[in-house]
């Protein structure tokens, strides 16, 4: 690998495949762009609505208006990244 890692590419993430893909290859790196995408944008609404005070996965649906099953599956995932956690009560809070 050539250069370095730095924080800001704590998030980053590579799509690595042939010089001459599939079109079944070339369908999913598609997908799968554009999926991460849109899990970044929404990641961003969550964290951007953490900012002022904790709140729950209730509150960020109703703030956002994102689907349930997708507030949490960011909720966990950010969570998983070390962004944010889960206090007591079902309060979520930056870190």
């Amino acid at each position: 690998m050539k250069g370095q890692i730095e924080e800001r590419d704590s998030l980053a993430v590579a799509i690595v495949g042939m010089r001459t893909p599939s079109s079944y290859g070339k369908r999913i790196a598609r997908e799968l762009s554009g999926a991460l995408v849109k899990l970044s944008s929404e990641g961003k609404i969550i964290l951007e609505q953490l900012k002022g005070a904790p709140n729950t996965t209730a509150g960020l649906t109703k703030l956002t208006q994102l689907r349930p099953g997708t507030v949490s599956n960011l909720l966990l995932i950010l969570e998983l990244q070390g962004l944010l956690r889960q206090s007591t009560g079902g309060l979520y809070e930056r870190i």
